[in-house]
């Protein structure tokens, strides 16, 4: 169970917020959450994460497709949690939408010793061979590789246009994953396939 906020990683630090015992969990603070990492938000996330069932740092990264938190902030925030991983010795979970250039140059800079994984990547092959050149890096990929659909919320028709001509070249980078790079991810609960109508999903155990 991945955390976004500094709250949802508080929550998730105690077992409540896990149902089985085969649940584990992030901490971490999204870009769009970034304008509210504050001086001693470091130090909160390291005491979640020292938690035994905490497994990574994240999810954390960069946003500039919808800038909820100014650029600089986001900036800080991510090389932060970068910092932090490296420290815990636990893996980065990475949240990337149009940024994918500054944020392999924070990742190249810093040179994290931990596993790395882009989450829900939604680039091109140019974004993702100097990821995948670092060594320690995979790639999430969702659902969105097969959607055709403009994505829900798009704000203008050239923003829904951007969308669906992005995806060829996603499904292009695709071939360029190594096997033992790929995760394949739901992103639940969205990116809901076209096929499924919205409704409590109840996993079966066996």
């Amino acid at each position: 169970v991945r955390s976004s906020t500094l709250s949802s990683s508080l929550a998730l630090q105690g077992s409540d917020g896990l149902s089985t015992p085969e649940m584990f969990f992030t901490a971490g603070v999204h870009p769009h959450n970034a304008k509210d990492f504050g001086c001693g938000t470091a130090a909160q996330l390291r005491r979640i994460a020292s938690e035994e069932r905490c497994v990574a740092i994240g999810e954390c990264g960069l946003d500039f497709n919808r800038n909820f938190s100014e650029p600089d902030a986001q900036r800080r925030c991510f090389s932060a949690q970068v910092e932090l991983a490296c420290e815990m010795g636990l893996p980065l979970f990475v949240h990337c939408r149009e940024a994918y250039g500054e944020l392999t140059a924070i990742l190249r800079s810093m040179r994290p010793d931990v596993p790395v994984v882009v989450h829900c990547f939604t680039g091109a092959a140019e974004d993702l061979e100097p990821l995948l050149e670092m060594g320690n890096v995979s790639i999430g990929v969702t659902g969105w590789v097969c959607d055709d659909r403009p994505h829900r919320g798009a704000d203008s028709l050239a923003a829904a246009l951007h969308r669906i001509l992005r995806r060829p070249s996603l499904q292009a980078a695709l071939h360029r994953i190594p096997l033992d790079k790929l995760m394949i991810e739901t992103d639940a609960p969205y990116l809901t396939p076209r096929s499924i109508r919205p409704s409590r999903a109840r996993p079966r155990r066996n």
